[in-house]
């Protein structure tokens, strides 16, 4: 076996014009050998064990999860009205506005310093889309705490979509729809750091910038549609007392087919009804807001969406998941997939001003390396994370 190995690698290099003494093969494959040899012996065990272990618990436990969610999936028909939705391919040469951000940390010791950048694209299938760009900078103390700082970071950054939304439509006119991601709600996550200043001023700024968007589009009664990718909230299972600790949108992606939704409830209700916290800040919003569930993917492994828009637009919720569901674009990418084809505009430039931002980062501490290489060690480059 190992003359024929030796035989078949010396011909091999040979036809590539190498010649190597079979000595040296003789070696080369003795290491090989012994290296898989020690390698396989091990690895043979590890595997006919954790094989057999692996394949008991993982079929056990599909036989388990088989018979719960076909109890769940019971559970939330009979509680929770589930409707067809008619898509309007129509809608997909609509003009339409979507808004999208992102936020880039600076991971540093001495200060903590974050980027962001809000995109707002004015998109028609029978024109070049126009954009509008909002950025900004926040800074705080490295002792500043990790939570407020994600809590700070998230409400500015949040509050870039409807800010970029609203120039947009001062710079071009109102849409026929206009799009964004992430809740049109705003979340009791906020409250746990409430009472610092800069926080308070960040989530009050949100929570204003977004009441400016939809009291506008009121106004205009253009559909206003926020559209949650995952989503980790339970409003739905309070709201129909679901016997279930799973999220609503694992609920609904073992029930919803391709082109259903769920009926609409009162988010702000569901929000005020689950808090344990003041102030209710979605209360501060000048009207409720309602949402449903929707699949729009047909991969399965693609949760459906969350989708919420102002009471005013209740009477229109058929059009709103019409328009989400007609204009769903279908990718292998799984950030695109289902999304609206205005959403999927604005997140594809928001992850492109991610990696602008990132190369900031890299040139500004090539810079401040070659410009005082001492106090580089300062900055200490530490890890953290920004929710």
């Amino acid at each position: 076996m190992q003359a024929d190995l030796i035989k078949l690698l010396a011909e091999q290099l040979e036809e590539k014009g190498i010649r190597i003494d079979e000595d040296v093969i003789d070696r080369v494959l003795r290491k090989i050998e012994e290296e898989s040899w020690e390698y396989s012996l091990v690895a043979s065990k590890v595997y006919q064990v954790l094989r057999e272990r692996a394949l008991n618990i993982l079929s056990s436990a599909l036989s388990e999860a088989r018979e719960k969610l076909e109890d769940i999936r019971q559970s939330v028909r009979e509680k929770v009205e589930l409707y067809a939705v008619r898509p309007d391919k129509s809608d997909i040469h609509a003009e339409a506005i979507g808004a999208d951000a992102s936020s880039f940390p600076m991971p540093l010791g001495l200060l903590r310093v974050a980027l962001m950048s809000g995109v707002a694209v004015r998109y028609a299938s029978n024109q070049m889309p126009k954009y509008v760009v909002k950025s900004d900078v926040i800074q705080a103390a490295a002792t500043f705490d990790d939570i407020a700082f994600a809590h700070l970071c998230g409400a500015r950054r949040e509050s870039l979509l409807p800010c970029a939304a609203i120039r947009q439509i001062q710079e071009e006119g109102m849409p026929e729809f206009i799009v964004i991601d992430g809740p049109l709600s705003i979340s009791q996550w906020y409250v746990q750091h409430y009472d610092r200043p800069e926080v308070r001023e960040a989530v009050d700024s949100l929570i204003e910038s977004r009441a400016a968007l939809i009291e506008m589009c009121r106004k205009e009664d253009i559909p206003l549609i926020a559209i949650v990718k995952r989503s980790r909230t339970t409003y739905f299972h309070h709201y129909f007392e679901l016997d279930d600790r799973h999220t609503d949108q694992f609920l609904f992606h073992n029930v919803l087919e391709i082109g259903q939704r769920t009926e609409s409830i009162s988010i702000t209700h569901a929000i005020r009804h689950q808090s344990k916290s003041k102030p209710i800040l979605v209360d501060k919003l000048p009207c409720d807001i309602y949402g449903f569930y929707v699949q729009t993917s047909t991969n399965p492994l693609v949760p459906p969406l969350r989708v919420e828009y102002p009471a005013h637009f209740c009477d229109r919720e058929d059009e709103v998941a019409g328009y989400v569901l007609g204009t769903a674009v279908s990718s292998n990418n799984p950030d695109y997939d289902g999304l609206p084809k205005a959403q999927c505009m604005a997140h594809r430039e928001a992850k492109v001003t991610k990696r602008v931002m990132s190369e900031i980062l890299k040139e500004q501490l090539s810079r401040l390396a070659r410009e005082s290489p001492d106090s580089t060690s300062l900055m200490g480059l530490v890890r953290w994370r920004l929710e």
